[in-house]
């Protein structure tokens, strides 16, 4: 050890170092088959712990005395220059990116500069289990540093009077504390609490201090024992391997005493790096004593390296990310290690002890400014926030529920809905009127880009869908009542394909072939009104007088639903045909709508205003549900740590849902949660805390369930639940309600529930949104929060997506 005095270096010991932090590290990449990796952190403890009371013992025996000034003198030159680098990397980064700020980084950074971050996380709502979700702080690792400084300013003060009283009771009452930690361990009933909390983790550096003791660096030993610390060292080196590569940080035997257990594993194998043997060999390997020597500068650094390079800001995942992250920690921790730690350690510079606190304190103020002009986070005002707190009816004129349950949606903003819808296949040319003699409204759609000609069948040809696929697409939101279809040039291309070489030296050859294109234009027509169906159409040709146009007269002629437009007719004309034709049109009726009650979080009521906006003419929508409002009957909802809503105020299956099944009748119910679903629930006043999995949490969801599908049961309504799809940065993305465990956690119980209803059924919204999200920039493009997407975007996924499923659901089963 360089910068000890007195102390043998054994370089095994580097060694050690090394192999804990690349099995930490390959757990904080999440490579395969390192579940346990967060293991090591304990060898680490043990292994500071063992040579920190070395030097203690060492200075005190060979001195007479233990100098305290020194000793964190030593340990500050060590530990401080590389910790406020870290610190002022993560807070000049956050100023800079704004994905990178979370409700509690400000307060994370100023912990971690504290060293108190392991109680901050301690009393979060977080636990390290959740390290990989969005929300994870880049500078999590500091909990570990935060532990190990605490044991170093209070562990010398323990010492100094235990050496001057009794010296030679050091090893027993050292051997008490540990046991004191380790009931503490057990005792302790939050995972939080075991896992982050000093008095527990205590008893693995403890370990370390009662086996230097016992066995400090250069006693003499017999080779019988030797050879059996040999051995058992080798057991160990198996037993942290097994460990590393089957232990989980859910598994409840580590905060059972496991932890403190493991540290018996770190004591085997720093025994075997002291004496002859398999593991003093490995551990001395010269690449492993290497890294070991820069081992704190990696730990410090590859955990924000991690964090600021995600998939997301990279692009790429995989191997390659891997590898990129390394490359970019290794780099930091070389420049760190030579060119600031090792001149400060070393005293190369700031030798005196005025110029090292000056520069000390300096370095402290510039990081403290750094984090305070970090942009502090705030509770973003959500689309979906503005919802009432009535339910709403986005239909025109429906009556309302009784108890005024139900209020008019007059301040609710919609894209009115067009009287007569009409398809236009082919390329139209000419304007037609979006207003009828009669008042009523047209709304035009396209499905067939302009290039393409109108053609039967259903294959896509060139990049061109056909009749049947366009009209399918044009009406997988609402029925088209009418049909314009023009025949140009597309088509007299198409007609000429179809007829195909019709030279000189054929047509004497062959004269019955003369009349092949009368033949083949009768039948083409004959495909496209057989593709058309009953739909009234007006047909528009645009071309010249040939055989096309002579058969288009001829099928005019003969189909009552089709009226015909002749080449070289005036706008006038074509208008006075469309609007002959428009006038046989009747709007459906609003009973003939199905009805849609939609229940859920903020998320639904944009939902339902997107159902409204374009499908409106179709779909009856009634929203009944309530901002951040979970779905049974909660007392408190909870996002982080003090951030809790009162939401017993929320509209629930007695009396709001009860009374809009039983009078509204809807066809389907649409249930859309996640949010609060995915947050913690409190269900009584003074109760604990639930969340998504836990028993609490599943009963009253199913209870809740229970009574609505069999409410649902009287009036024929179908249920479908809404997936919650991933969250990808945003302002709420660091949220534990935005942790890929609680989304997917959420998922699981829907298809649960969806498993013993039959009556209920899954939307893939998660899809759509990723879909849709991947076609305009990126996962997480479309929802600046994380949550919640523009109403605009809502409509369009609605339309292209959700529509289409709603409709297949409420279709009459195939006979």
């Amino acid at each position: 050890m360089g910068e000890s005095r007195g102390l043998a270096y054994v370089p095994a010991l580097d060694g050690i170092r090394a192999l804990s932090v690349l099995l930490v590290m390959a757990f904080h990449l999440e490579v395969a088959g390192f579940a346990g990796g967060f293991l090591p952190v304990s060898l680490f403890f043990t292994l500071s712990g063992y040579l920190i009371t070395q030097l203690i013992l060492d200075e005190f025996d060979s001195t007479g005395r233990f100098s305290l000034l020194d000793f964190w003198s030593r340990r500050f030159r060590r530990l401080m220059p590389a910790a406020l680098l870290g610190i002022a990397i993560v807070a000049g980064l956050a100023v800079a990116i704004e994905s990178l700020r979370s409700p509690r980084l400000r307060g994370d950074l100023g912990a971690a500069l504290g060293y108190v971050a392991n109680w901050r996380f301690a009393s979060s709502s977080q636990t390290y289990a959740d390290l990989f979700s969005n929300g994870a702080s880049p500078v999590q690792h500091f909990w570990s540093l935060a532990i190990e400084e605490q044991f170093y300013v209070v562990f010398p003060l323990l010492m100094a009077g235990l050496l001057v009283r009794a010296r030679r009771s050091v090893g027993f009452v050292l051997a008490g504390l540990m046991v004191t930690s380790v009931v503490a361990g057990l005792l302790a009933d939050s995972r939080n609490l075991i896992y982050y909390g000093t008095h527990v983790r205590a008893a693995e550096l403890l370990a370390g201090a009662v086996l230097a003791t016992l066995l400090p660096i250069g006693r003499a030993i017999s080779t019988r024992v030797a050879k059996a610390f040999a051995i058992a060292a080798s057991a160990g080196v198996v037993a942290l391997g097994v460990a590393v590569a089957t232990v989980s940080i859910d598994d409840g035997i580590v905060y059972s005493g496991g932890l403190a257990a493991f540290s018996l594993v770190s004591v085997a194998v720093i025994l075997g790096s002291l004496v002859p043997g398999p593991v003093n060999w490995l551990m001395s390997r010269r690449s492993l004593v290497a890294i070991g020597r820069v081992s704190y500068g990696l730990y410090v650094f590859h955990w924000p390296v991690i964090v600021v390079l995600d998939e997301q800001r990279m692009g790429f995942g995989g191997f390659g990310l891997v590898l990129v992250r390394v490359a970019v920690t290794v780099a930091i921790t070389v420049l760190s290690y030579f060119l600031i730690e090792n001149p400060v350690r070393r005293r190369r510079v700031l030798v005196g002890f005025r110029r090292a606190a000056t520069a000390a304190g300096g370095a402290v103020v510039a990081v403290v400014s750094t984090i305070l002009i970090v942009p502090q986070f705030t509770v973003p005002v959500l689309a979906g926030l503005d919802a009432p707190d009535e339910v709403v009816s986005f239909g025109q004129g429906e009556p309302t529920l009784s108890d005024g349950i139900v209020v008019d949606a007059a301040p609710v903003t919609t894209v009115p809905v067009a009287d007569i819808r009409v398809a236009v296949l082919g390329d139209m040319g000419r304007d037609l009127p979006a207003t009828l003699p009669d008042g009523r409204t047209v709304e035009f759609v396209s499905g067939l880009p302009e290039r393409c000609p109108l053609r039967a069948g259903s294959e896509i040809v060139d990049g061109c869908p056909s009749i049947a696929a366009a009209l399918a697409s044009m009406e997988s939101v609402r029925a088209v009542d009418l049909v314009v279809a023009t025949f140009g040039s597309n088509e007299r291309l198409l007609h000429k394909r179809l007829v195909g070489d019709q030279s000189a030296r054929l047509l004497l050859e062959r004269p019955e072939w003369r009349d092949l294109k009368y033949v083949m234009a009768a039948g083409y027509l004959s495909s496209v009104v057989g593709a058309l169906g009953d739909r009234p159409t007006l047909f528009v040709d645009s071309g010249p007088i040939d055989e096309l146009s002579s058969e288009i007269d001829q099928v005019v002629a003969r189909e009552r639903s089709i009226v015909g437009v002749a080449p070289g007719s005036e706008d006038a004309g074509l208008v006075t045909a469309f609007e002959s034709l428009a006038r046989e049109v009747e709007f459906p009726s609003a009973d003939a709508r199905k009805r849609v009650l939609v229940i859920g979080d903020s998320t639904s009521f944009g939902l339902a205003q997107a159902l409204d906006a374009v499908a409106g003419s179709s779909l009856d929508i009634l929203w009944a549900g309530g901002r951040n409002c979970p779905l049974a009957p909660v007392e408190t909802v909870r996002w982080w740590g003090g951030v809790e809503f009162d939401v017993s105020a929320c509209p629930r299956v007695d009396p709001q849902w009860t009374t809009a099944l039983t009078e509204f009748e809807p066809n389907l119910v649409l249930l859309v949660y996640s949010v609060p679903q995915q947050s913690e629930q409190r269900y009584e006043p003074d109760g604990k805390w639930f969340k998504v999995g836990d028993a609490e949490f599943e009963a009253r969801q199913r209870a809740t369930l229970e009574t609505l599908f069999s409410v649902g049961s009287t009036t024929g309504s179908k249920f479908a639940f809404l997936s919650s799809p991933r969250v990808y940065g945003g302002t709420l993305g660091a949220a534990p309600f935005s942790s890929k465990k609680r989304i997917d956690a959420w998922n699981k119980s829907i298809q649960s529930y969806v498993a013993q209803w039959p009556d209920a059924s899954i939307i893939d919204w998660a899809a759509f949104v990723i879909e849709a999200e991947e076609k305009a920039g990126g996962r997480g493009s479309l929802r600046p929060d994380g949550v919640h997407l523009e109403l605009a975007d809502l409509e369009v996924i609605a339309a292209d997506r959700l529509v289409p499923a709603i409709n297949q659901l409420l279709s009459p089963p195939a006979p």
